[in-house]
């Protein structure tokens, strides 16, 4: 009787189970075959479901970034061929949950008489765009010095005619599915493994962003588990799982190319040697070593990858509070943060709430390693934070710009930093140089801190002090401050809001503002307290990247358009769209996360982010001795009148079709990107001044001659130089702007070549 009892509970629970599964996408990275066995075993023998998962396996559709697809939301979890993930010359912020071939089946496949990696030179070599680009191909490739200089490379055709037909010498394959049909056919071919020489990779590695895994551990452990279960399945009963393929999923490989994938799987997961799906930080820190002394990585990227075990141990560290430190907070019963306005998306308290990113970092901290509540104090208006912090009504300041001149108040080390933006009128052109704005009066917040570091900076300069960033940016939209300098927020929220027809950021300043804590003088016992709490947020990025995500999932129920803020913010801002991640290292990585495309929404061709990665990698290979680098800086003429006369929607469609005008009259390999505005950046490798000249002027008549929408004639003037490896790239784009004036002040409609010495 208690057995049926227990029977009939077990199958209530798992009944009601059922009726509540998550659902889970999972983007493979190749067509149904065995490589996913045990994924498909998993679906299908309802591991997934018994642990709560509704788990849709996706096919890989050539279209489909599968990278690009995780990072943006589109799938839970993908299947990736390494376990270093490389997306833009950075490393991607994902979470490595599970690898299953602890050694890459992808190899070259060549023709019998070539032996070795250097015999690839000068030959035709098939392969993905990302194998050439960050794979143990692409590093046995850059080592061998086997490039798209002195050989073909051809993007891959996925099909072995090509090389069976002589089409290609080479080709990349994988030996759990190529070899088998060249075998089949009778066919000699070589092999050339990136293993043999060094160039160790893993594959079949699940992978999800960390902001997933904070969000969902124990769904994504659960999700593991299952699929462990489903491996272990597939590799004891192989005929059965071939069939569940060929019956439920694809008929595309026949039984035995599907049981030869099976056996070159199971040698490729090393079980003698690994368990099952087990993750190798060794591993990722090689091929980082690899990468980055190839030059496929940028030069400051440093090693951040992590394994389920090594995140979920992170997001159990805690603070350890000293037993006068405990007593000091137990004794307060609650500690009060003044805070200042409205300065989402930072912070701001509305309807009865502390919001934003820092209040989310604070709120989180405190939860966790402070053991009283934290209550907020919006200062008054007309009252400054520092009459209210003496004045007693608060303990600390949650916002401060550190001031070393004021002894009255202590700081906390800076736990987040944001840059310095200047606003000017939507007609200036992009300011890449603040010094070559000499006697010019430019607003500025009203903080001596900032203030002093910025007259310290640009001398020649004339800073003015604003009580109040609305007053102050009217006044740049009347012409009477040529700009106005304040932290990014505070510059995009007030553009959109009411600037959006005059003004724009007109520059991103070097130097950028470090978010403290303060506290009045004499309390050291507090001050060592919040500098522990600054110490744990600013070295916790996943704690940033959870504050920032959970701002952005309720952003659409304020009134203001966050996603608008931060289009606009990405455009400008070199490091990207993440600038209020901390100090300023995950600059890299978060214009991967939020902005990751390097497209500018609107014209379609690369965003001021791609612009400085050509840039960076162009003066790189230059310095080794590459060829030469050529550049353009354009510039649509009376473009404000335009927008004036037709209205925007038409001057959208104008920039559209201006892009696309340049486009059409380029090499197929230069690149563009907007610069900002209705200006534009072009790129061209291996040219020279002359050439640079010709495609310059081409281009000036092409534009011309064009009739855009409306009837509209349109004119541009373009500045134009070779890079120059020996000066900055500030530098360089200095003397091309330099030109593009002249162009400006030469009647429009020309070209003029810079100095580029």
């Amino acid at each position: 009787m208690t057995l049926r009892v227990g029977l009939i509970l077990l199958l209530l629970c798992t009944n009601a189970f059922a009726n509540d599964l998550q659902y889970v996408r999972v983007q493979l990275e190749w067509k149904y075959q065995f490589e996913f066995a045990g994924f498909i075993a998993a679906k299908e023998l309802g591991y997934y479901r018994e642990v709560g998962l509704d788990v849709d396996l996706v096919e890989y559709e050539p279209a489909v970034d599968n990278i690009l697809s995780l990072i943006q939301g589109d799938a839970d979890y993908v299947v990736h061929n390494s376990n270093l993930v490389v997306h833009g010359g950075h490393i991607a912020p994902v979470v490595v949950l599970a690898t299953y071939f602890q050694r890459s089946p992808l190899i070259f496949v060549t023709h019998p008489s070539i032996r070795t990696p250097g015999d690839l030179v000068g030959k035709r070599i098939m392969g993905t765009t990302d194998e050439f680009r960050y794979s143990s191909l692409a590093l046995l490739l850059n080592h061998f010095y086997v490039n798209s200089t002195n050989s073909d490379v051809r993007e891959h055709t996925f099909s072995i005619d090509d090389f069976i037909q002589g089409k290609v010498d080479a080709m990349s394959a994988f030996r759990s599915n190529q070899l088998y049909e060249l075998d089949r056919l009778g066919v000699s071919y070589n092999v050339i493994d990136p293993a043999d020489y060094g160039f160790v990779s893993s594959a079949v590695s699940v992978l999800a962003t960390q902001n997933a895994v904070v969000q969902n551990p124990e769904q994504t452990q659960r999700f593991v588990e299952a699929t462990n279960r489903g491996w272990q399945y597939a590799l004891d009963n192989v005929d059965e799982v071939i069939n569940m393929i060929l019956e439920r999923y694809s008929q595309q490989k026949s039984a035995e190319a599907l049981r030869y994938e099976a056996a070159v799987s199971e040698q490729m997961m090393q079980l003698d040697l690994f368990p099952l799906g087990a993750t190798s930080d060794e591993l990722g820190q090689r091929i980082f070593k690899q990468l980055k002394r190839s030059g496929l990585l940028h030069a400051d990227e440093q090693y951040k990858q992590y394994t389920l075990d090594t995140l979920l141990a992170k997001l159990g560290q805690e603070m350890q509070l000293s037993p006068s430190q405990r007593q000091y907070v137990l004794d307060k019963g609650e500690l009060i943060a003044c805070i200042q306005g409205d300065n989402l998306p930072l912070e701001a308290f509305q309807s009865q709430a502390y919001v934003g990113i820092v209040a989310e970092l604070l709120q989180a901290a405190f939860r966790r390693d402070v053991p009283v509540p934290l209550r907020v104090h919006p200062v008054a208006s007309g009252e400054s934070w520092q009459e209210a912090l003496s004045r007693g009504r608060c303990d600390f300041v949650s916002m401060a710009v550190a001031n070393g001149k004021d002894k009255n108040f202590f700081y906390s080390r800076e736990y987040l930093q944001q840059p310095l933006l200047l606003a000017t009128s939507i007609d200036t052109l992009f300011v890449s140089d603040l010094h070559r704005l000499s006697q010019r009066t430019i607003g500025t917040v009203n903080d001596e801190p900032i203030l002093e570091r910025l007259r310290a900076t640009y001398p020649e300069l004339k800073f003015v002090p604003q009580d109040d960033s609305r007053d102050a940016l009217t006044a740049v939209a009347n012409g009477e401050l040529f700009g106005y300098i304040d932290e990014s927020s505070v510059i995009a929220n007030q553009i959109q809001k009411t600037y959006s027809d005059s003004l724009k950021i007109g520059a991103t300043l070097g130097q950028g503002i470090g978010f403290a804590m303060a506290v009045a003088q004499g309390n050291n016992e507090l001050l060592e307290i919040l500098d522990g709490v600054a110490a744990r947020i600013s070295s916790d990025e996943l704690a940033i990247q959870r504050a920032y995500n959970n701002w952005v999932s309720v952003r659409n129920e304020t009134a203001f358009d966050y996603t608008l803020f931060w289009q606009i913010f990405a455009g400008v801002a070199v490091a990207g769209a993440f600038l209020f991640i901390n100090n300023l290292r995950l600059r890299r990585l978060s214009h991967q996360l939020l902005t990751m495309s390097i497209t500018d929404s609107l014209t379609g061709v690369g965003n001021r982010a791609r612009a400085d990665q050509l840039l960076r990698s162009a003066h790189r290979d230059l310095k080794k001795g590459a060829p030469g680098c050529g550049l353009i800086l354009c510039d649509i003429d009376h473009f404000k009148t335009i927008n004036d006369t037709h209205g925007h929607q038409v001057g959208d469609v104008i920039l559209k079709e201006f892009a696309a005008t340049l486009l059409s009259a380029m090499r197929s390999d230069a690149e563009i990107c907007r610069w900002g505005g209705e200006e534009f950046l072009i790129l061209i490798r291996e040219t020279d001044e002359h050439g640079l000249q010709v495609l310059a002027d081409r281009l000036r008549t092409c534009i011309a001659e064009t009739t855009f929408s409306a009837g509209l004639k349109v004119t541009a003037s373009f500045g134009f130089g070779m890079q120059n490896p020996n000066i900055s790239i500030d530098r360089n784009i200095t003397n091309i702007d330099d030109a593009l004036y002249q162009a400006k002040n030469s009647g429009r409609n020309c070209a003029v070549a810079a100095d580029i010495h």
